[in-house]
């Protein structure tokens, strides 16, 4: 889905605005949704030492229950193993709509910086592992390193 200048423009904004009003140092690299990691590598070739993630956002089988995973590009998600450490029933991926709700991103664009809708009323960039910890303390959520 195709999202306006508009839309893209206030949702990086409220991106930018918290990080900075959270001293939350990055680099802004843009590129439009994209669905899948060959046509991101094309965008990606640009940014030094990045490691590059996919992002993927699940629902539980009762749906109130939502799950964001980041991994390396490259690697594959065993779905299962991923249910079973998290002591779930099946995942699903998310809706549309639902992903709206809960991130307030639009397929092809989503990333940890979604999470912000779930701090306040209020695309993805480089970010040190320091201030990525730092961002992820001050959203407050529950994180779990697998």
């Amino acid at each position: 889905m195709e999202i306006s200048v508009e839309e893209r423009m206030r949702l990086r904004k409220k991106v930018v605005d918290f990080l900075d009003n959270n001293n939350i140092s990055y680099e802004l690299y843009e590129h439009p949704a994209l669905s899948s990691i060959d046509e991101c590598l094309e965008y990606w070739g640009n940014i030094p030492d990045a490691v590059h993630c996919k992002n993927l956002f699940f629902r539980n089988h009762k749906g109130n229950r939502h799950y964001l995973v980041s991994l390396e590009c490259h690697k594959t998600l065993d779905i299962h193993a991923l249910e079973h450490a998290l002591k779930q029933g099946k995942l699903s991926f998310a809706s549309e709509e639902r992903m709206m709700r809960c991130l307030d991103l639009h397929p092809g664009s989503v990333s940890a910086f979604g999470l912000i809708q779930d701090i306040s009323p209020v695309n993805p960039s480089p970010i040190s592992g320091d201030d990525f910890l730092k961002f992820l303390s001050l959203w407050g959520g529950e994180v779990e390193w697998l």
